[in-house]
């Protein structure tokens, strides 16, 4: 299977113009792409994703990030397959930057204006304005020549990375220490990593000492003294640094030890604490709590877990730990394998673990994210870490079909399985004869002992080890393998949340073709403009039983089980297979023990048409947020992380974002705020938090928040007029301060949502006819949980027009009209009312 999607790997990566991905390097310098090529879209295309959208000149980003992307897919790609076309593309790439050097004198040959790195090395402060994370970007074409360099031996490939590393190493020189720590609080990539390595080819110590410089000391630190200072930092920002402080130890050991503890220490926070099943991290592209485990569209996004395998690949080469490349294989099979069509070969952001979502893709020449162009790479990446040789030993980390030579024995080898669909390995020798150990990986996960027969003897091993094999090997010695695999039931970190996996794979249950649903895209451009629209999903009825023994296997060389439908809450029996075959269908991976979950956000996700999350991120920039004197950050409350955005500090501090919507039909403003959002002091300044809302500039409501639910987040929904979106896709929402006294926000989360979603049954509700200024009122328990309660008011024309949340008691004012309130809650337990109503009307 891996050879399989390699192919369309290869194929993808092959039927690309390299000429439109080398034209925004061109266009830096003025000069017309290579064949008159026209840049493609995307994170490629002018004004790409810029912070300053609000209109203007525009200005060049990310783009260029694509290029160096593609050049180390094609050197990986052309190591596993040979294949003289992708290398020949390859070459030519490495050509065009060369000669762009060649004509312009300079070493710069990256896809953004060389301004504002020269804002940088003047020492600017505000260099990066107006622009993404421009040494991100560059970064992505020093790595693509330094694997053209060495995977293919191109030593222009290394002439041209020479010139652009002089050219930023010179650059740089001149700045401080602190001046230099201020620049990487923008997002730069691997940049530490790219001058190792250069001090690693040339010996040249002034490489050394950028790289050093490229070591974000505020992110180090901590790690080096095994503090978790993880929470709420944007993933991918700091993964590939740690690769970078992982490179320096191994160049410069002796003065450089502490980036070893960190790199180790990195690593167990992030796999240990805030891993997926399928061996992923971030939520929205962040890390969240320690401990945390939450599912959403957003989860695992694709660059962090590629980025995490590279680093996990220097871990190994200190320690041979098993444990290491056990989790190596959980993400190549689970999350890597899966994150590619199989059949387009498009690429996917993150990987939804939301229970009934499915996954998004790319639309191919119209997206390139960041996913794309690591997407690219992992297809040539897949068999990289197979093998290890130290010395007289020869380690067997992953179990695929194929042939490996070991050239410093002179012993060929030939791996026949089946694996994962089989327990059983067959290693042959195949030509030549040496003494040496076989080091076979015997799995942690592991329930029964893994079994090895080879010279006439049969070793064991209870796993979470390396079961060595040594003598003398000559061609015809055979070893086989038998690695025993059960069901075993995942413990999420919550409570109540289990996954099944089987050997090394993560299972998943079908839920239903996405063709055809309305609301659901399978193929994006914009990467944040995901639906949220799911599938129902049962839970298990354990019965007290062991989740484990719900399962039955239908067919192991298939990989498929089965929970029987008397254990799910539908009655119907769920068939659990591979996660990595599952596409273009509804799925589960996370399964609810004894209860349905928050039914509420699930229904918040089914009516939902657009939605933001103040990240500071891509979700914020692809919502085109504009704003003045606002702030973002983020925040742990109740074992969750949120972040916020908020605005304060003058007469028209604000914030906004453009927002879609069904112009076709009735809009509604959701707003999440956390509940104990209180006036505060700044600057010797006493702020209230009092605010207004404009929808395209027209009023919608005025809001205060001042301990409206505190503890939890505090949710409010605003109705839209229709005619503020009727006809439009879209429309801007913006938060304003009433004056220099108030501070508009903070938000957690925003959305626009429809009345089309399913409405979940409400238990109670009563009708009334009301006058101006009536007060809807609320006082409930449930005996058996202490739930929270909702109270939902609907119009005489059934749309919604308020819902109040965590209602144990409170009130809220209506017009005049007639109105249906319903009191509910969303655990679908009986409420025992002390009253809810309108003024004196109750309901029973």
């Amino acid at each position: 299977m891996f050879e399989k999607s390699a192919e369309t790997g290869l194929e993808y990566v092959k039927s690309i113009d390299v000429d439109r991905l080398l034209a925004p390097s061109y266009e830096m310098h003025g000069l017309e792409a290579p064949n008159g090529a026209e840049r493609y879209g995307g994170w490629e295309r002018k004004s790409a994703n810029n912070w300053t959208s609000s209109g203007g000149d525009e200005t060049y980003t990310l783009a260029g990030h694509s290029l160096g992307h593609w050049m180390s897919a094609a050197a990986v790609l052309w190591r596993e397959t040979g294949d003289e076309e992708v290398r020949e593309m390859l070459d030519y790439a490495v050509d065009k930057l060369d000669e762009l050097q060649e004509t312009t004198g300079s070493g710069y040959i990256g896809g953004c204006e060389e301004e504002t790195f020269l804002k940088c090395f003047a020492g600017d402060s505000n260099w990066a304005n107006g622009y993404w994370v421009p040494w991100y970007g560059v970064h992505k074409i020093y790595q693509g020549l330094l694997d053209a360099y060495d995977y293919t031996e191109n030593t222009k490939a290394f002439t041209v990375l020479k010139r652009f590393a002089d050219w930023a190493a010179e650059g740089t020189a001149g700045l401080s220490d602190p001046q230099m720590q201020s620049v990487l609080n923008v997002e730069y990539g691997g940049m530490n990593e790219i001058f190792a390595r250069m001090y690693e080819i040339t010996g040249d110590g002034e490489y050394l000492s950028t790289a050093v410089r490229f070591t974000h000391n505020s992110v180090l630190d901590p790690l080096t003294d095994g503090r978790d200072e993880l929470t709420g930092l944007h993933a991918n920002t700091q993964i590939p640094k740690i690769v970078g402080a992982a490179e320096i130890y191994e160049q410069d050991p002796e003065n450089h030890a502490g980036y070893k503890t960190a790199a180790e220490n990195f690593w167990h926070f992030v796999n240990d604490d805030r891993g997926y099943v399928i061996g992923g991290n971030s939520i929205a592209e962040h890390f969240e709590t320690e401990g945390a485990e939450t599912l959403g569209i957003k989860t695992c996004e694709s660059c962090n877990t590629y980025n995490m395998m590279r680093l996990t690949e220097h871990l190994f080469d200190w320690e041979h730990d098993s444990a290491y490349m056990d989790w190596y294989e959980k993400a190549l099979y689970n999350h890597i394998l899966g994150q590619q069509d199989p059949d387009t070969g498009a690429k996917m952001y993150f990987v939804s673990l939301l229970q009934g979502h499915h996954r998004v893709y790319e639309v191919k020449d119209e997206s390139w994210w960041c996913c794309t162009g690591t997407g690219m790479e992992n297809p040539g990446r897949y068999t990289r870490t197979a093998y290890y040789e130290d010395g007289d030993g020869l380690y067997v980390n992953l179990y695929m079909p194929g042939s490996y030579t070991w050239e410093e024995k002179g012993l060929a080898f030939n791996v026949e399985t089946e694996y994962p669909y089989s327990d059983k390995v067959k290693i042959t020798v195949t030509g030549g004869t040496a003494d040496a150990d076989i080091k076979l990986r015997a799995p942690g996960w592991l329930e029964d002992e893994m079994t090895v027969s080879a010279h006439g003897e049969v070793y064991t091993s209870g796993g979470g080890e390396y079961l060595t094999v040594s003598g003398t090997w000559t061609e015809g010695d055979v070893i086989d393998i038998t690695i025993p695999m059960q069901i075993r039931v995942y413990e999420s970190r919550t409570e109540g949340q289990i996954a099944y996996e089987y050997g090394p794979v993560v299972l998943a249950a079908e839920l239903g073709s996405v063709e055809g649903v309305s609301g659901v895209e399978e193929y994006i451009s914009n990467e944040t403009r995901i639906d949220s629209v799911t599938a129902d999903v049962p839970y298990i009825v354990t019965g007290g039983a062991d989740p484990k023994s719900l399962v039955s296997a239908v067919d192991t060389s298939k990989l498929t089980f089965r929970i029987d439908g008397e254990y799910v809450s539908d009655g119907n029996d769920v068939t659990l297979k591979p996660f990595y075959e599952i596409h273009h269908s509804f799925h589960s991976v996370y399964w609810n023990l004894d209860n349905g979950g928050d039914e509420y956000e699930k229904w918040l996700n089914d009516i939902t048409v657009d939605k933001v999350e103040p990240d500071g991120q891509q979700d914020e920039i692809g919502h085109g947020l504009e704003s003045k004197d606002s702030h973002q950050g983020s925040f742990a409350g109740g074992g969750t992380t949120y972040f916020f955005r908020d605005a304060f500090g003058s007469a028209d501090a604000y914030f906004s974002y453009s927002m879609e919507v069904d112009g076709a039909a009735q809009n509604y403003l959701f707003v999440r705020y956390w509940g104990s959002d209180v006036p505060f002091k700044d600057s010797g300044v006493d702020y209230t938090r009092d605010f207004d809302i404009y929808i395209d500039g027209e009023h919608l409501a005025s809001q205060q928040i001042n301990n409206n639910d505190p503890g939890s987040p505090y949710d409010v929904f605003y109705t839209i007029p229709r005619e503020y979106t009727d006809g439009k896709e879209a429309v801007s929402v913006k938060f304003a301060v009433k004056d220099d006294r108030t501070c508009a926000g903070g938000i957690l989360q925003m959305r626009t949502t429809s009345s089309d979603g399913e409405e979940p049954e409400l238990p109670s509700s009563v009708t009334a006819e009301t006058k101006e200024g009536a007060v809807v009122f609320g006082s409930a328990y449930d005996e058996n949980c202490g739930c929270d309660m909702y109270i939902a008011l609907y119009d005489n024309e059934g749309s919604l027009v308020g819902l109040e949340k965590n209602m144990a008691s409170g009130e809220f004012a209506v017009q005049s009209g007639t109105y249906r309130l319903k009191a509910f809650f969303w655990e679908g337990m009986k409420p025992k009312y002390d009253s809810v109503g309108f003024d004196g009307l109750i309901v029973e």
